[in-house]
């Protein structure tokens, strides 16, 4: 059963979500907000355990997540989803979504 909510392909550049991760939360994602447009944009570089985003739960509690660069994701942001759809998210019976490409 996965852990992690993302994971890198280091053929492709893309770091996508894994939707059976987000399920076995259990828990509905209330949002997901990319860090600092400064730090996260096109041009810019990412490295391993980089902070990334923040993802808020719908726990009733306020639980933020750090989302952080797998240990092999690195290189430079050629695209950004900033329409990442959150109820897709958990569901394993769609494709992944991919969150960034590094070249």
């Amino acid at each position: 059963m996965p852990k992690e909510l993302v994971m890198y392909d280091l053929a492709t550049g893309r770091l996508e979500s894994v939707p059976e991760a987000f399920k076995t939360r259990g828990v509905p994602i209330a949002a997901f907000s990319w860090r600092n447009k400064n730090v996260i944009d096109t041009g810019k570089s990412v490295t391993p355990g980089m902070e990334l985003a923040d993802i808020f739960w719908d726990d009733g509690q306020g639980t933020v997540e750090v989302l952080r660069a797998p240990a092999n994701c690195r290189g430079m942001i050629k695209s950004v989803n900033r329409a990442i759809n959150l109820d897709n998210l958990p569901r394993p019976n769609l494709p992944v979504q991919v969150l960034l490409r590094l070249g």
